[in-house]
């Protein structure tokens, strides 16, 4: 009896034992099935709806003439023309106002800007259609506007500026076709510089293990909390696909140019006027030769070549000046110049200089950065500065206004006068700044029509055109 008592008493031991343990084991089911929903899950979801597959088209036209150039006629050149379509895909992320960023090589072949752009949103069979307002080919960044009624979806910006190595990051393309792919790593490195294929030199970039590959172009790089930090750009592989060493471009230089070509707004880059160079070993030897002070002294930084009178360092900085610390973090090159002006944040910008063998520090106040334009017979007008002479590769043509819009039924639109136009002369009076426009505007407000010389890009090629406007401010 007192064994039977105790066998049973083991059995419902074993068998309170039996429960506890299957509660358990339920519950810590139920919690694996929770933690399925990871960090990258939900950033994922906060992610995607902004993310857009792109797609290219462009049509082509090739000469393939087997006659000397002194031989050929338009006539018998059409007859050896050969035409192609090209098409593209990439990836690209809506941010504020609807706008989409990208990579420029995106959008862009080396026959010049797709015809057409194409854009589609995650779960959305609808197709629309997207128009550059505005590129930095030196960058890799274009800014479109997606046409129609697209989606309200976008992601507001993140930061660059306290990226740690080893974080958390996610890419998020068209990668290899195969839209909306989804793939994670860390940051491996930061401040990294490369050269593309088409030989562009990309500075200060974000290096990652996360798989990118052909089509994740212009695709945004999230963190753990699906903030926008960087747009994928370039990857290093022998072979073509990814080998878990991917660059992307930092939001800080993405934000930049969307703030031009969406805002109105100047970099410092553009706006500081400074021409530099990197401290070379032999410029080192000339600058502790030349001053004495310096000869035991470790030399840093960049020499300023020249100085720009437009630029707002103009009478604070001056050529031979060795700028070494930018709101005091350190400059050991050009590259790092320009990304500590990319960081800067306020409305003095404090450089430390080294100026004939002395050492000293400047505080410049940074002016306003919005681009004064001008309004005029149905078109608004700005002077040709840095980010148009680098969409249009003309870094040294020094005159021209360009159009930035032109209203539709105005005077500007009946004379065929197009967005990103270049007018260098009216009346065969040459145009460097606005106000050469606003006196001219004066004496001609007695002429019934004007003719206006306008350079327009299409394709690679420049064209000249002598345009007659009709003068509706006619006195």
């Amino acid at each position: 009896m007192t064994t039977l008592y105790k066998n049973m008493k083991s059995r419902r031991f074993l068998l309170h034992i039996c429960l506890i343990g299957g509660m358990w084991v339920a519950q810590a089911g139920d919690a694996a099935a929770y933690n399925r929903r990871t960090a990258i899950v939900e950033a994922v979801e906060k992610v995607l709806p902004a993310v857009v597959n792109i797609s290219t088209t462009k049509k082509v036209t090739v000469g393939v003439s087997p006659f000397p150039f002194r031989f050929r006629s338009p006539f018998f050149d059409e007859l050896f023309e050969q035409k192609y379509n090209l098409s593209g895909l990439g990836s690209g992320l809506v941010v504020e106002g609807g706008y989409v960023v990208t990579n420029n090589h995106v959008i862009a072949y080396d026959f010049g800007p797709a015809d057409k752009i194409y854009v589609t949103f995650h779960g959305d069979n609808t197709t629309y259609e997207a128009v550059i307002v505005g590129a930095d080919p030196v960058a890799d960044i274009a800014i479109l506007r997606i046409e129609g009624n697209p989606p309200q979806k976008n992601l507001p910006w993140g930061r660059s500026d306290d990226l740690m190595i080893g974080e958390t990051v996610i890419a998020i393309g068209n990668a290899l076709g195969q839209p909306f792919t989804v793939t994670d790593g860390i940051i491996s490195a930061l401040h990294r510089s490369i050269e593309d294929d088409k030989g562009r030199h990309l500075y200060n970039l974000i290096q990652t293990n996360s798989d990118i590959n052909r089509g994740n172009s212009g695709g945004p790089l999230v963190n753990i909390n699906g903030e926008f930090i960087g747009l994928n750009t370039a990857i290093l592989s022998p072979t073509g696909g990814s080998i878990g060493v991917g660059f992307a471009i930092p939001v800080s230089r993405v934000k930049k140019v969307y703030d031009y070509w969406v805002a109105n707004i100047l970099s410092l880059e553009d706006q500081i006027g400074l021409d530099i160079y990197d401290l070379t070993p032999s410029l080192e030897r000339f600058f502790r030769t030349n001053y004495p002070s310096l000869a035991n002294e470790k030399l840093e930084g960049v020499v300023v070549v020249e100085v720009s009178p437009a630029g707002f360092c103009s009478g604070n900085v001056f050529a031979r000046d060795i700028i070494h610390e930018v709101d005091g973090k350190p400059v050991r090159s050009s590259e790092s110049f320009l990304s500590r002006l990319e960081e800067h944040k306020g409305n003095m910008l404090t450089l430390a200089v080294i100026r004939e063998g002395k050492r000293m520090a400047i505080s410049i106040k940074v002016p306003d950065q919005e681009v004064d334009r001008y309004a005029w017979l149905g078109m608004d007008l700005q002077e040709l500065d840095s980010p148009w002479k680098r969409r249009y590769n003309i870094e040294n043509q020094n005159f021209g206004l360009v159009v930035l819009s032109v209203q539709p039924d105005s005077a500007a639109a009946k004379a065929n006068i197009r967005r990103g136009d270049i007018i260098t002369s009216i009346e065969k009076k040459e145009l460097k700044k606005l106000d050469d426009l606003k006196t001219m505007v004066r004496s001609l407000r007695t002429s019934e029509t004007i003719v206006l010389e306008v350079y327009r890009l299409v394709d690679t090629r420049w064209g000249r055109y002598l345009l007659r406007m009709k003068n509706t401010q006619l006195l």
